[in-house]
């Protein structure tokens, strides 16, 4: 995050310096960073808001000026960015950051703007409102907790998508989601809360996972929380 004391961005000196942090220490960390993000971004090559917007314009080849999205974890706003390119015009944006919310709205792409605490079961989001949720970098060191699945599925019409892009690694190496956010995928398949109609990684490196809503919420038990953002494991 701090680029100026760096000549280049790594993504892996991100996550560690992110270690040990609280939720409000993350979320200053954010605001900190939203100035240079984008800059950053761009020193990675990192085009993931434009691939995964493509794949939900598959999706909705038509009408795309009346699907209501919800763009989560919405940091600087590349992915409502990119899907209002492409046609989509009722997107909102849901991120706990100010900062980088502030630079959200400025790019004029986004109907409303939530700043929430991670998607928690506090969230003011009503239920059964889009029929899209868009998650690309949500799930990754300090951001959304496994949790933030159950509001998806409750803030997403039945029959509506989530589409969820991230790291793949972070599947195993964030003490958050190891062992417990692939579980939940598989819970909620099991259970009939959602269906998986693709799974690939793409990007090469990073997990694509595409679900349709089957329910309007679900009664499902919650995972017990951790207390603090979690370490890397060093698997």
């Amino acid at each position: 995050m701090e680029s100026s004391k760096r000549k280049t961005f790594d993504i892996d000196v991100e996550f560690k310096e992110r270690l040990g942090l609280t939720k409000q220490g993350m979320t200053k960390r954010m605001d900190k960073w939203a100035a240079e993000y984008d800059s950053d971004m761009a020193v990675i090559a990192y085009r993931n808001p434009e691939v995964v917007s493509q794949v939900v314009g598959e999706y909705f080849p038509t009408n795309r000026e009346f699907v209501k999205i919800v763009d989560v974890a919405s940091g600087t706003g590349l992915v409502g960015l990119e899907l209002n390119k492409i046609g989509f015009k009722q997107i909102d944006a849901v991120d706990p950051s100010s900062g980088m919310m502030k630079v959200a709205k400025s790019r004029n792409v986004y109907d409303k703007c939530y700043i929430e605490d991670r998607l928690d079961s506090s969230n003011t989001l009503k239920t059964n409102t889009y029929d899209c949720a868009v998650v690309v970098a949500g799930f990754s060191m300090g951001q959304l907790p496994t949790n933030a699945l159950f509001e998806l599925i409750r803030i997403v019409k039945p029959g509506g998508f989530i589409f969820i892009n991230m790291m793949e690694s972070n599947l195993v190496r964030v003490e958050e989601f190891k062992d417990r956010l692939e579980p939940l995928f598989e819970r909620f398949t099991n259970n009939g809360v959602w269906t998986i109609v693709d799974r690939e990684i793409k990007p090469p490196g990073d997990l694509l996972l595409i679900a349709q809503v089957l329910v309007s919420e679900t009664t499902l038990t919650r995972l017990p929380s951790l207390l603090t953002f979690p370490d890397v494991s060093s698997n």
